[in-house]
């Protein structure tokens, strides 16, 4: 699904999903019509925002000496 469709089926106006994917913060409101349009619960989707963050948080040294 493209982010036009997702904003049209979400009923977000487009460049505010993208400025939020990119670098905003959804409200629960719009978290809660993306797990509606994309038919994923919306645990789902805060287990992959939590993934991501703790990735994008994570030195790569310290992470490869933790997998060792």
């Amino acid at each position: 699904m493209t982010q036009v469709m997702l904003a049209d089926r979400a009923e977000i106006p487009r460049n505010t999903l993208n400025r939020k994917i990119n670098v905003g913060v959804f409200n629960f409101d719009e978290l809660r019509r993306i797990a509606g349009v994309t038919h994923r619960p919306l645990s789902s989707i805060i287990a992959m925002a939590e993934k991501l963050d703790t990735a994008e948080n994570t030195i790569p040294a310290l992470a490869e000496s933790e997998m060792a």
